[in-house]
Parts: C-alpha cells; structure tokens; sequence
C-alpha cells in the first residue's frame, strides 16, 4: 500500500513537473523575436537610397518613422524611462497628443508597443497606478543612441556647439567627456601660476633651441 501510495506520489509531481515545463516552452516561443538588421555601410543606408516602405503609402510610413524615432529620442533623453505624464507633455508640444497623421495617439503609441519600439510598463503602488516607457528592443536596435544624437545635432542645425555634443555624449553615453586642452597649449600672456610653472621649460627650450612638445612629468 505504501508503495502504491508513492508511485502515486511521484507521478503526480512528474505530471506538475511536465505542465509547468510545457507552460515554459509555450511562453518562450511566444516571446521569441527576431529583428532583422541590414549590414550595408552607412553611407548605403540614408534615405534617399532606402526609403520608407510602401505599405500603405510612403508618406504615411515616413511619419511613422519620424515619430517613433521622436518618441525614442525623448525616452533616450530623459535617462531610459519616462513617465506617462511627461510623454504627454511632450507629444501636446508636438501638436501630437490627439491625433497624427498616421492615427490617433492612443492607436499609435499602442501599435509602436506591438511593433517593440517602445514597452509600456504599469505598475501599482500603494493602490497608485503609474505608467513609464521605456525604449523597446527596435527602437534600440533602429535609432539607438547615434540615432538620437543625429536628430539632435539636425533639429539644432548650425547651432549645435561643442558643448551641446558633450551634453549628448554624456546623457547617450556614447564617448566619455573630452579632455580639455593643457594649458600650455591655451593659456596667454598674462602671469598666473600656471605661467610661473611653465616659465623654466620654455626658457631652457629657448636655450637649447629644442622644443621636444612634451608635457611635465
């Protein structure tokens, strides 16, 4: 009896086993993605060679892609996730935040979800429901951040300055910040400690008639 009541035991748990193994495999294959990538070389890949699809129109595929790509940039700017709220802001500034020329808003930002450019997360807490986005595995892999520095450095045109690419590269983590010139290299005439330190070099230069650039050790 005891024996029975074991075998019972154990197929029972093979059986759970098995169910929940199986809802595994249903849910990995479900979430199962391949985004397809083109290998052309940059210069290959601009617009006028690659235009937007067809399907339905290309003008209505074009502003498809430039408004995810505004959303993405948004999302990218503001440190990965931004709220709900915040989108709407932005999107009201766009004159976007009922309708666009591709659909309504609701419907857009609900089709770019489908399409993994961006992940709507709803969370609950202390009965307060919240909802962020985050940039989804296209819009990663389609902008990116060079894509957003890109339309960035075009919306500002011939205003963009040094400073600006440094705020990007550090906000897209891109590049680490660029060093700053040594100063013997930008400081002028006027006396200061800097000049006082650099005063021996550059007379023992001028004597042995050598300047060898390098930098004090």
């Amino acid at each position: 009896m005891g024996r029975s009541l074991g075998l019972a035991t154990d197929t029972s748990t093979d059986s759970d086993s098995l169910t929940a193994a199986q809802k595994n495999d249903k849910s990995a294959t479900a979430s199962n993605a391949w985004i397809l990538t083109s290998t052309l070389p940059a210069r290959f890949r601009t617009p006028t060679i690659i235009p937007p699809p067809s399907v339905p129109t290309p003008a209505l595929e074009g502003a498809y892609v430039g408004l995810y790509t505004f959303i993405v940039s948004v999302i990218y700017l503001a440190g990965g996730q931004l709220p709900e709220a915040k989108l709407e802001r932005y999107l009201k500034r766009a004159n976007a935040d009922e309708s666009t020329p591709v659909d309504k808003t609701d419907k857009l930002l609900s089709r770019m979800v489908k399409d993994g450019y961006i992940v709507r997360i709803k969370e609950s807490l202390n009965g307060e429901e919240s909802v962020d986005y985050r940039v989804g595995p296209r819009g990663k892999v389609e902008v990116g951040e060079v894509g957003v520095a890109g339309l960035v450095k075009t919306v500002y045109g011939d205003t963009a300055t040094d400073d600006l690419e440094q705020r990007l590269d550090r906000t897209l983590g891109l590049t680490e910040a660029r060093p700053t010139l040594p100063p013997v290299a930008t400081q002028g005439t006027g006396g200061g400690s800097g000049k006082s330190r650099g005063r021996p070099r550059r007379q023992e230069q001028e004597e042995s008639g050598t300047d060898d650039g390098g930098s004090d050790a």
